[in-house]
């Protein structure tokens, strides 16, 4: 009868699994190293360097490897977890919200009506989602 596998914990944080996957798939090729002898130096179980290696997220919660598993990892590849976190969305804003801060600009009247029409076309012909009172504005 086969052992209970332990739980592994989860990522806590989204992470660039494909700078990861690309960073083991580098120094095994540098180092002409297979998954057997790349997961044995990690310290970590061969199946988890493979889908770490591989660059992407796993569909099914049982293949994930834990967070455990990816700091191994990044430490063998001489990296930190924090290097690995993906960047933060940039905020959304509502288009109201947009226009209000044009009608705010220190512009002519006129010129800041024209500003915000045009903000507004642009909208409403490129956002066709449900969602399409939300634009992204940079930070």
């Amino acid at each position: 009868m086969p052992l209970p596998r332990s739980p592994q914990r989860r990522l806590p944080y989204p992470l660039d699994l494909a700078l990861l996957g690309g960073k083991i798939r580098a120094r095994m090729a540098d180092e002409h190293l297979s998954i057997a002898a790349a997961a044995a130096a990690a310290g970590v179980d061969r199946s988890a360097l493979y889908r770490l290696a591989r660059g992407h997220d796993w569909p099914h919660s049982r293949q994930r490897p834990g967070i455990d598993a990816v700091a191994k990892v990044t430490a063998w590849l001489g990296m930190r977890l924090a290097d690995l976190e993906l960047t933060p969305p940039p905020p959304r804003t509502t288009l109201p919200e947009v226009e209000q801060a044009i009608l705010a600009l220190p512009l002519p009247e006129d010129e800041r009506e024209r500003l915000a029409a045009i903000v507004r076309s642009g909208f409403e012909s490129s956002w066709t989602r449900p969602d399409s009172q939300l634009l992204k504005v940079p930070a």
